[in-house]
């Protein structure tokens, strides 16, 4: 089993985006983001799994064809 590697680290990206608002929430109201960096960690691990696995590399300026294929395979 191959893993696809353009997926783990399109959803690594995505899920690390959508912690920023929790963390500025927490600043915002004086308290230390504990579920924020849980969830930067995360998103950046599954990024780290995805750009270590791909056979070749993976480069900075193949993310954003990686996040067109991965769109184009949830349209089709």
């Amino acid at each position: 089993m191959t893993i696809d590697t353009d997926l783990f680290v399109v959803v690594g990206l995505l899920v690390a985006a959508l912690s920023l608002p929790s963390a500025l929430s927490a600043f915002a109201d004086e308290r230390f983001p504990y579920v924020a960096i849980l969830v930067i960690a995360l998103g950046l691990g599954t990024v780290a799994l995805g750009m270590y696995g791909a056979q070749g590399g993976y480069s900075l300026a193949r993310v954003p064809h990686s996040f067109v294929e991965i769109l184009a395979r949830l349209m089709n």
